[in-house]
């Protein structure tokens, strides 16, 4: 890319008419700078035949970089030097926007006039007219031109620097690079020479130039050592090094310089948190907040920090500070909850995931995170209504979906828990832990055909699943199919000796076999004598047992036949009807069996078990306080 063309000064010369004469003079001396291209200039007499010549005179005033006042008599008399180009000229210095030089080419008294307070020339205050010869007199000039061409190379730095900002900000970094070296050779003594400095530390930065920008670093720093800029930058450039020692020491000269900037607040805690020194990054972050306290980030960084560090308890009351600055701000809540939730303060976590849930109900998160809180807790039903909303606004959550039918099964709701789990089957059906979690909501539902087709299912992905062929077995024996139920029990016992569920259904395979062998010795005594009552309640006891709920039954009617009062008959005839699913005849002997026994506590259990299946929770609930308050439960 071509370099730019360097920037150039415009002088304007404001005087007297009679003084056109040094006007002149003045200019061939600054003839050179004119030809080097450092300046140009501007006076009354380049104005063109034609034009308003106040008009344009002011529009070159305005644009002028430095404004040169001629003073004189002339000058200080003449109305429109005075009141309307000086007095507007000065007005712009006072802002910045140009550099009035006063030079005194006459003897005039100029101490109480609007210039006084700026410096003259000549350096001495003698007037240029003063000059007793030709040699004087331009000596005097060379003096006068030394002095403008101080402030143009001043001026040219400030131009090359404002252009290399502007580069800066638009990215152009190669571009700044080089008009911000352009300030620093411009001119030495440029009060821009720092400023640059740093603007190139930026450019160099961006361009990711580390080793460069140390070395800039330290020229700012030689310059000016009192100035906290340059360390700063050197801190930054450490920090992307990992030198963190460095990093620390830089950032801690740059306050000790008095910058209060946040990038050394932000180098210093970050090197203090790479080198594990997490107190003094807090303190840090105290001093920060100190500073600013109503700057919400720097306790949101502090409460993160404190959350990493596990001082849970602390974040809190960093999130409590957040929240009282920024009420409505969800995101504190949310944070807040999630550390109460680590403290297990579950009450005051729910309170802040409901109050999210307030201030925004399509926030998800906070949906899920109350379910989680209930499901802790044991509180299933409530879990399952959060998961719910939280499934209306993703239906696609795994977790959510897993965990609903987590809480379903925790619940008791076996049949929707199973409808959960076959729907993630189909979602991830190489995800062995969905078929167990069904198995055991059908084990509760007591549909054994469903659980073997399930098994099997399984058991196609995998055939020597262990878990699967115990679960198989399971299955089995509630079929009562007790032959293949010992067979598959030994296929996943073999595979895995410590498997709970194989153990357990070859303890009841056991159990049955010893049932068995008592219905044998039942049914012997009841051939002797058919109307023994104990005995046909023992019969259908073992036949319950055995889950041969219809023949246990059987047995019950014939024992009720001969003593219909019986509380034996009566319970096993009810529990074998609930296990059918005939809740409307297995909550009419419910009844008969508290009317039998009306302190019966296990009788109201299951009473209040059976109103849940039939729908009836109101009842239910009525008939729980109802034995509290006579002091059955």
């Amino acid at each position: 890319m071509a370099s730019e063309p360097a920037p150039t000064v415009s002088l304007f010369y404001c005087y007297a008419q009679e003084d056109s004469s040094p006007r002149e003079e003045l200019a061939k001396h600054l003839m050179p700078l004119m030809r080097s291209g450092s300046i140009k200039s501007w006076h009354d007499r380049m104005i063109r035949a034609g034009q308003p010549w106040e008009q344009e005179s002011k529009r070159q005033l305005l644009a002028a970089d430095i404004v040169l006042l001629l003073i004189s008599s002339d000058f200080l008399a003449s109305d429109y030097c005075y009141d309307k180009e000086m007095k507007l000229a000065i007005q712009r210095h006072e802002i910045g926007k140009s550099r009035v030089i006063p030079i005194i080419v006459r003897h005039v008294h100029w101490a109480d006039a609007p210039f006084s307070h700026l410096q003259v020339l000549p350096p001495d205050g003698m007037p240029i007219s003063a000059a007793g010869s030709s040699f004087e007199r331009d000596r005097i000039f060379v003096d006068v031109v030394k002095e403008i061409q101080r402030v143009v190379k001043e001026l040219i730095a400030q131009k090359w620097f404002v252009r290399g900002s502007s580069l800066l900000s638009a990215k152009e970094y190669e571009q700044s690079l080089s008009a911000f070296d352009q300030v620093l050779k411009s001119y030495e003594g440029s009060a821009h020479k720092y400023a640059a400095l740093m603007g190139l530390c930026n450019a160099l930065m961006a361009l990711n130039r580390t080793t460069e920008v140390l070395d800039i670093c330290e020229r700012a720093i030689r310059l000016n050592p009192g100035q906290g800029t340059a360390y700063m930058h050197k801190s930054t450039v450490l920090l992307r090094s990992k030198r963190y020692p460095q990093a620390l020491e830089s950032s801690n000269l740059a306050l000790s310089h008095g910058l209060k900037d946040v990038i050394v607040y932000r180098n210093k805690i970050r090197a203090l948190s790479e080198m594990k020194r997490y107190a003094e990054a807090i303190e840090v972050y105290d001093q920060c907040i100190r500073l600013e306290p109503a700057n919400v980030n720097w306790q949101k960084e502090k409460a993160q920090l404190l959350g990493k560090l596990k001082r849970y308890k602390e974040a809190v009351n960093v999130y409590e500070q957040c929240i009282k600055l920024e009420p409505t701000n969800v995101t504190w809540l949310m944070e807040k909850g999630a550390l109460l939730y680590q403290l297990k303060r579950y009450k005051e976590a729910l309170a802040a995931f409901e109050q999210a849930n307030q201030l925004d109900p399509r926030l998800n998160k906070a949906y899920i995170s109350r379910g989680d809180i209930f499901f802790e807790l044991g509180q299933y039903d409530q879990a399952i209504y959060a998961y719910k909303q939280s499934m209306r606004l993703n239906g696609d959550n795994r977790y959510v979906q897993e965990r609903f039918a987590d809480a379903q099964l925790r619940s008791s709701n076996y049949k929707q828990a199973a409808a959960a789990y076959e729907q993630l089957i189909r979602l991830q059906p190489d995800n062995t832990s969905h078929y167990f979690h069904k198995f055991e909501a059908l084990v509760g539902l007591q549909q054994y055909g469903e659980m073997l087709l399930t098994c099997e299912q399984m058991l196609q992905r995998d055939a020597h699943n262990s878990r699967a062929l115990a679960y198989k077995a399971r299955a089995l024996f509630g079929l009562t199919r007790y032959e293949e139920a010992y067979e598959y029990c030994q296929q996943a016992l073999k595979r895995d000796a410590s498997d709970n569920i194989a153990n357990a259904v070859r303890t009841d395979l056991v159990t049955v076999g010893k049932q068995q062998q008592k219905l044998l010795l039942v049914e012997h005594s009841l051939r002797i004598n058919p109307y023994d009552t104990m005995a046909l309640i023992k019969k259908a006891g073992i036949l319950f047992q055995l889950r041969m709920y219809a023949d246990a039954i059987f047995a019950c009617d014939q024992a009720l036949a001969l003593d219909s009062r019986s509380p034996f008959a009566n319970t096993i005839k009810r529990d074998a009807l609930f296990y059918l699913g005939r809740y409307d005849e297995a909550f009419e002997y419910a009844q008969k069996v508290i009317k039998l026994d009306p302190n019966n506590a296990d009788a109201y259990h299951e009473l209040v078990e059976i109103l849940r299946k039939q729908g009836r929770t109101e009842e239910a609930k009525k008939i729980q306080v109802a034995a509290r308050s006579r002091g059955i439960w």
